[in-house]
């Protein structure tokens, strides 16, 4: 699943009126809450607009700002991947579950 700072989530009005829960990561445990946003991805022939759930993140006073992070879940189950590192590209093409 995506997950995003609440200090973005706040800014884009994402709702967060959700049940709060605890995540656990590396440094311990965070409160979150699951909400959604849209994601569009766009070319010259094509654009699809992606609604995908956020787990938005409640960081302790004075964190810094956390970087948002697009997850399997919503997004990446939608597209066959394919990275080619050498070159630093990127090809995302659409599988049957992304509906137009």
């Amino acid at each position: 699943m995506s997950a995003m700072d609440s200090r973005i989530a706040k800014t884009l009005n994402l709702d967060l009126t959700g049940p709060k829960t605890k995540s656990y990561g590396l440094s311990g445990t965070i409160e979150t809450v699951i909400s959604s946003t849209t994601v569009t991805i766009q070319n010259e022939s094509e654009k699809h607009i992606i609604p995908i759930p956020v787990r938005v993140l409640f960081m302790k006073e004075g964190s810094p700002l956390c970087s948002t992070l697009l997850g399997r879940k919503g997004f990446f189950d939608k597209f066959l991947i394919s990275i080619d590192e050498y070159n630093q590209h990127l090809v995302l093409e659409p599988n049957e579950t992304l509906e137009n």
